[in-house]
């Protein structure tokens, strides 16, 4: 017998046969527009150097350290995503420089995260930092979080003055 089909049930407008010809419209059309490409910066990387994740914990910084961080806070940006914000732009130049480790006036609160780095940097600056690895993984990540984003803003401040 099957199922009767009511003339006022609803039926989805990709199973319409009236609108088949609409859709094919739609479909040729948004096929000729082009598409949205975004403009990413591209930081050259390594490739074939060996990679490591090193565990950082990251203290925010206190206000009027960094003016970047200042603003971001300021546009109702959370200290967290801020925080990792800096650590992301820092991380290019310490792995360019392995810097030395220098503090920074910062809160009590903290974010961890891990990051990749490559293994070079990485055992030379445990090298420097913890020559007889008493150090556990975390201190070693405050350290090594400390360092980046110190020198990051002492980079920044220096840039700021020319």
């Amino acid at each position: 017998m099957g199922i009767k089909k009511l003339p006022f049930a609803y039926v989805h407008p990709n199973k319409d046969p009236a609108n088949q010809d609409l859709l094919s419209d739609l479909v040729s059309v948004s096929s000729t527009t082009k598409p949205i490409i975004r403009k990413t910066k591209v930081m050259p990387r390594n490739e074939t150097a060996e990679r490591v994740y090193a565990r950082l914990v990251v203290y925010f910084p206190k206000p009027g350290v960094s003016a970047e961080y200042d603003a971001m806070l300021k546009d109702k940006i959370s200290s967290k995503r801020a925080t990792l914000a800096l650590l992301k732009r820092g991380m290019d130049r310490f792995e360019e420089q392995n810097l030395e480790s220098t503090s920074y006036p910062c809160e009590t609160d903290y974010v961890e995260t891990i990051r990749s780095i490559e293994r070079s940097t990485y055992d030379l600056f445990k090298q420097q930092h913890d020559p007889h690895e008493i150090m556990s993984a975390r201190a070693l990540g405050k350290k090594m979080g400390t360092a980046i984003l110190s020198n990051y803003f002492t980079h920044m401040k220096s840039e700021d003055t020319k």
